[in-house]
């Protein structure tokens, strides 16, 4: 399983399996932001039927080779909470970036995320590639395929989960594909979370918009919605 890592990692960066050792930096900007991590996470539970939350936070090949073989054989950081996804911060213009949560004392809470289409990969198969099987639900998927531009509003229902987790942290850990974001021409967008098999609406406002280079989403949400 080792050696399928360390292709699994080569693969993502593009580089020689010789060259993916324990000092192999997993933390550059190739890595940056919570889908570069999810493309690691969705192959690694493809690959090797592991699921782990310490992919989004480990710094190095040698720390993840760690994480999912330690000497126990399990995750030794279930609850490492992806990059990027910051607990309630307050909004700082001065180092806003495309990852923000904004809190309006007790009464609002607001999730912002915005993401490059181009991010996401253009497959030939979208109902078995492992990336988008991991974040989005079949109707999702069907949804987006009958669209001219698939991966644009991929891009978008991608921006709305991660804009949601970071309104609000009862989703933060929730696997994306239990996250569902429903949307038609008659209302606005809604999300719902399957638990249990069992769809729940979520109490939120969203807003999504996206062109063909970028999407990006905002979540709000009450006192207690």
């Amino acid at each position: 399983m080792n050696h399928e890592l360390r292709q699994i990692v080569a693969d993502l960066f593009e580089t020689d399996v010789e060259a993916v050792n324990a000092d192999f930096v997993l933390s550059t900007r190739r890595m940056q932001g919570s889908l570069a991590r999810a493309k690691l996470d969705a192959a690694i539970r493809h690959r090797l039927g592991i699921k782990s939350r310490s992919v989004y936070s480990v710094k190095s090949y040698g720390e993840l080779q760690s994480a999912l073989f330690g000497s126990n054989g399990q995750d030794s950081e279930t609850n490492a909470s992806p990059a990027g996804i910051t607990n309630g911060t307050h909004l700082d213009a001065s180092k806003m970036s495309s990852k923000t949560t904004l809190e309006f004392g007790s009464s609002l809470s607001c999730g912002i995320d915005i993401e490059m289409v181009e991010s996401f990969p253009e497959v030939e198969d979208y109902w078995k590639d492992s990336f988008y099987t991991n974040a989005f639900s079949s109707v999702e998927i069907a949804y987006c395929l009958l669209q001219e531009h698939p991966r644009m509003h991929f891009a978008a229902r991608w921006c709305a989960k991660e804009a949601l987790k970071k309104c609000d942290r009862v989703y933060l850990n929730e696997d994306m594909k239990n996250i569902e974001l429903v949307s038609n021409s008659d209302s606005p967008p809604r999300f719902r979370v399957y638990r249990s098999g069992h769809p729940e609406v979520i109490q939120v406002a969203v807003s999504i918009s996206h062109t063909p280079h970028l999407a990006v989403a905002m979540v709000c949400k009450t006192a207690g919605a």
